[in-house]
């Protein structure tokens, strides 16, 4: 039994399991590292791993039966305004940067959370306005810069910054809350290589109103911990990637060595259906907030509803085991209304610029 664990074995996630419609619809919540699939064989950076529930409204199994078995021991506009009203991100501009702050904090934690235990040539680097997260590896799943809410860096920082990743040849995502940033800023990116890629939208929901979801037959939920486990944890996010990218295999291969403990901050969870693993998600569990991260969904199981069941199935370990209160994510704009149904809404716009196209010629070059 590894340590700080219980024995204690609940019941699976979904012994009695109601079936569940699929809708057509794709939706994502963003890996972070967050998968970024370059060349997806789905719509363009959408995951169909995530399948929305039917309007139907369906039992919930037991607490006791929802239980997780433990391992051993549109685009959005900007922030609304009287001359752009959108009752998707709503106007409390107070409450609305302390959101934000939450949202920012967790992706930081989080995405630099794994680097740190690993270290080597993986660093992270905290500063007023940003984080870096530097993992060495040729993959912008791995290589961040994260905004702050404390602000954007100046344009001086913002070209150091980027020579860091291009001057090596790194691909890199830079993380931007649109609200907390300018023209000026993103002109900055551009003369640096980095250029607007995609849009999210962070959301947050409140734990004690989470609505039910029925669970696939046969499907049930662990938490894992075990260096095969986190490995095949692994292997389902980089297969999401056309072609497969080796370096998401590469990054859990390290992960698995380090012997995670249960009682960690950083929750892996893997979806089996029928004894099969399908299906992951992580949760970041920081003070009262549990963020959502690495929903994934293998190929040959989509449209069944079992990204939407292993994400409603750890959320609520999260509430009933872990103390948490809220619950966090960043989601393409294509999935809003499957996380409205799941009691989460939106809170701010997310920008992520690439330097991809600034460091492809030269990778392909081999220089």
């Amino acid at each position: 039994m590894r340590r700080g664990v219980s024995r204690a074995r609940p019941p699976d996630c979904a012994r009695r399991p109601t079936p569940v419609n699929a809708d057509a619809r794709a939706m994502r919540v963003y890996f972070f590292a967050v998968g970024r699939p370059r060349r997806p064989t789905h719509p363009r950076r959408t995951n169909p791993a995530h399948t929305a529930h039917g309007t139907r409204r369906r039992r919930s199994p037991p607490a006791a039966e929802r239980a997780i078995r433990e391992p051993p021991a549109r685009r959005l506009p900007r922030h609304p305004s009287a001359s752009n009203p959108d009752p998707m991100i709503p106007n409390q501009p107070r409450e609305s940067m302390q959101q934000i702050a939450v949202l920012l904090d967790g992706m930081i934690k989080k995405n630099a959370y794994l680097p740190r235990r690993i270290g080597g040539t993986m660093r992270v680097d905290e500063q007023p306005g940003y984080a870096i997260v530097d993992s060495g590896l040729p993959t912008d799943t791995f290589n961040l810069v994260i905004g702050t809410s404390g602000g954007a860096p100046d344009a001086a920082s913002i070209a150091r910054i980027a020579a860091r990743f291009n001057d090596a040849g790194l691909p890199a995502a830079w993380w931007t809350c649109s609200e907390l940033t300018d023209a000026a800023f993103a002109r900055a990116l551009g003369e640096s290589g980095f250029v607007a890629d995609e849009t999210s939208v962070g959301m947050l929901a409140e734990l004690d109103a989470l609505p039910p979801v029925g669970y696939p037959r046969g499907f049930s939920v662990r938490q894992i911990n075990a260096q095969h486990d986190v490995a095949r944890f692994g292997a389902l996010i980089g297969a999401l990637f056309d072609p497969p990218d080796a370096f998401v295999d590469a990054f859990y291969a390290r992960v698995a060595a380090l012997d995670l403990d249960a009682a960690e901050p950083l929750k892996l969870f893997v979806g089996e259906l029928d004894g099969h693993a399908v299906s992951t998600t992580a949760l970041y569990v920081d003070a009262d907030t549990a963020h959502v991260f690495d929903v994934s969904t293998s190929a040959g199981k989509r449209k069944q509803g079992l990204a939407s069941a292993i994400m409603h199935c750890a959320l609520a370990h999260a509430k009933e085991r872990l103390g948490a209160t809220r619950a966090a994510l960043q989601a393409s704009p294509d999935g809003l209304n499957v996380y409205r149904r799941l009691g989460f809404r939106a809170v701010c716009e997310f920008q992520v610029y690439s330097n991809r196209a600034a460091v492809s010629p030269r990778n392909e070059d081999g220089r």
